[in-house]
């Protein structure tokens, strides 16, 4: 049972680490000579172009050619305008995954379950699924059962192409995590279960923004120019962010450290502990394994 006090504490201080990893761990992937290989995107939406840009953006060994499916047509218009001689627009995903020997798939659920079964996967391609919905056992019946030596379940931020952040995979494969460390930081879980947490608080991605924002207009309505209050939220998150990845202490600790008695963080925290700030919290975690679990 996670009491009330040690969530919060690990809560806030896993969005502060996340949103350091984004900020600052840029990983340049020159373990791998992707030049030698074509890399395929089926789907292109917001994460597929964020993987396909980083991807594109290496100054070592990046490769040469790059398949994107049509859709979403002004992202993919978009890679090909600024990496012409790299990017090929493809509209048939069955072409791209027998162009390819790297494979990220892309897709909303309804659209995979409907066009990945009329594919045939060989068992020489490297197929990286993208689908935070779409669980292991799933991915490899959508795929025939063919090549689950070298097909992975991964989640990746659009921190990937600024090749950086951390980037979730199940199971552990040492060749994908070498692919993947060229855009971002491999998370190796090493069950499906262990993943299903972390995936949850990617959710709070645009609830950490908005708490950015609603900081950000509180100044501002007290005086503070808005460009300065942006300048200051986002340097102070990330500081506190990078000090936990670096310290060596727990989360839980770090907190009580901060919290001197008779001072603001002790009184902050005990309103919002005194609230239900922090159950909310818990609650919309919840809420997201919950949908990820299909319930």
């Amino acid at each position: 049972m996670i009491s009330r006090t040690s969530f919060s504490s690990n809560t806030i201080h896993l969005i502060f680490y996340i949103f350091a990893i984004i900020k600052m761990s840029i990983v340049y992937g020159e373990s791998i000579d992707l030049s030698k290989h074509t890399i395929g995107f089926v789907g292109c939406g917001k994460i597929s172009s964020a993987v396909c840009r980083g991807f594109l953006s290496l100054k070592e060994n990046g490769p040469t050619k790059v398949l994107v499916s049509r859709r979403s047509e002004d992202k993919s218009r978009s890679l090909y305008e600024q990496f012409p001689a790299a990017v090929e627009i493809v509209d048939d995903a069955a072409e791209i995954v027998l162009r390819s020997e790297i494979v990220f798939i892309g897709l909303l659920p309804g659209v995979a379950r409907s066009i990945l079964p009329q594919i045939t996967f060989t068992d020489d391609k490297m197929v990286i699924s993208m689908m935070a919905a779409i669980d292991m056992n799933e991915l490899l019946t959508l795929l025939g059962g063919s090549c689950s030596k070298l097909v992975v379940r991964t989640v990746p931020l659009p921190s990937a192409m600024r090749r950086s952040g951390p980037i979730l995979m199940y199971p552990p494969n040492a060749a994908v995590e070498n692919v993947l460390r060229c855009v971002g930081t491999p998370i190796v879980c090493q069950t499906e279960a262990e993943m299903k947490p972390m995936i949850s608080l990617t959710g709070h991605i645009s609830s950490f923004y908005e708490l950015m924002r609603v900081t950000q207009s509180w100044m501002a309505n007290r005086g503070v120019q808005e460009d300065t209050a942006q300048q200051f939220i986002a340097s102070f998150y990330s500081s506190m962010a990078s000090a936990a990845e670096l310290s060596e202490h727990s989360f839980a600790e770090l907190s009580e450290e901060a919290a001197t008695p008779g001072g603001l963080n002790e009184q902050s925290l005990r309103f919002l502990r005194d609230s239900e700030h922090y159950s909310l919290a818990e609650q919309s975690l919840q809420a997201i394994l919950n949908r990820l679990n299909g319930k």
